[in-house]
């Protein structure tokens, strides 16, 4: 189908007002190819405000033809084209003069003139505004399904969360127990350490006194030897006695500790 020339930016192709990506790469400063990259990159998103057209044109190439291939997006699909791109100044000023064509050819469109071949291609324009809308409500089933889906994670949030609940209060109680536990337990060392120490000061004391006891006992041991020492001296005869004394004493105590020995014996 030929194009049909309607303003300088926005033609009707196919029955629909658009542009193509080669003015959109011009105006906007960008290169044409990576236009045509971005909108097979981004296929689905273009799809959803309808049909992604274009044509292929023939182009001399050396001494052959080529052809290339021109996207025509709609006025949907090509405000979507800029939103993917960089806001720049060229892309901004393109935009205003974009809505402004748009908008020109839709009121040429709506009034068209008495015998203006353009109102022969109303009903192919309707066409294409149908296929549209039933992209749209094909959107709409898609987001009222994702919509049930929602509502349907969200009861089941609804029934998990009471239980988190309850299982974080429950965690919360065990820790409070723990902590109560674990300050009783350091009250308990505490005490422990004090009567430790007081028994350690009661010891001390004791040592102490025990001390003083031995030390006296040193002296009057070292009286009785002094003492003794003098009678022997003046009474060489007593030192004999002592030795006898002391030989006695032990003998006396080898018959007794015998004498227990066998006691013991008997009342086994």
């Amino acid at each position: 189908m030929e194009v049909v020339k309607n303003t300088s930016l926005v033609k009707v192709f196919k029955g629909v007002p658009s542009v193509s990506h080669y003015v959109i790469a011009e105006y906007s400063k960008n290169d044409k190819d990576s236009i045509a990259r971005l909108i097979r990159a981004h296929k689905q998103d273009f799809e959803t405000f309808g049909p992604l057209n274009y044509e292929l044109q023939e182009v001399k190439a050396g001494k052959g033809i080529s052809r290339r291939k021109i996207y025509w997006l709609n006025e949907q699909q090509s405000y979507l084209l800029l939103t993917y791109l960089k806001n720049t100044k060229e892309v901004r000023e393109f935009k205003i003069k974009l809505i402004n064509e748009y908008f020109l050819l839709r009121n040429s469109i709506a009034q068209p003139p008495q015998n203006c071949p353009a109102a022969d291609n109303m009903s192919t324009r309707i066409a294409g505004y149908k296929g549209q809308l039933a992209l749209k409500k094909k959107e709409i089933e898609r987001l009222r399904f994702e919509l049930i889906q929602a509502n349907e994670k969200l009861k089941e949030y609804e029934v998990v969360q009471p239980l988190r609940a309850a299982v974080l209060k429950e965690y919360k109680k065990q820790i409070e127990t723990q902590k109560h536990q674990a300050i009783m337990l350091e009250h308990n060392i505490l005490d422990l350490a004090g009567g430790y120490a007081r028994l350690r000061e009661e010891i001390l004391g004791s040592a102490e006194a025990l001390e003083l006891v031995a030390n006296s006992l040193k002296e009057r041991i070292k009286t009785i030897d002094h003492f003794i020492k003098g009678i022997e001296r003046y009474m060489p005869a007593a030192k004999d006695v002592a030795k006898t004394a002391t030989k006695h004493a032990k003998t006396n105590n080898q018959w007794m500790m015998v004498s227990v020995k066998q006691k013991l014996k008997g009342e086994r």
